[in-house]
């Protein structure tokens, strides 16, 4: 989970930026090639299904600790009231409230 936390709000968040803005622009990209409504929530578990097949097919760390990323960033992007379980609370923290 540490691993996790401190791609998203490291490196990852300085190569792509903020996963907020990252993830409206894919659900707004992948809605219209696919001619249906993707919110960026979506985003997150279809990455996390991207990554279970991944993982079906050769374990790699990698994909472990990109599903628990993926989780904590769904949890975080369900609404202002995070959940009381998975990472986004404590991705929250992390960045000290700081906007993802």
């Amino acid at each position: 989970m540490d691993e996790a936390k401190a791609l998203i709000c490291g490196a990852r968040r300085e190569e792509y930026g903020g996963v907020s803005e990252s993830f409206e622009d894919i659900a707004k990209m992948w809605s219209t090639l696919f001619g249906i409504d993707i919110e960026a929530k979506q985003v997150a578990l279809a990455m996390i299904l991207l990554k279970v097949c991944r993982e079906k097919r050769n374990h790699k760390h990698d994909n472990l600790v990109d599903i628990a990323g993926y989780a904590g960033l769904a949890d975080y992007m369900a609404g202002p009231e995070l959940k009381e379980v998975g990472i986004g609370p404590l991705v929250n923290t992390y960045i000290k409230g700081a906007p993802l």
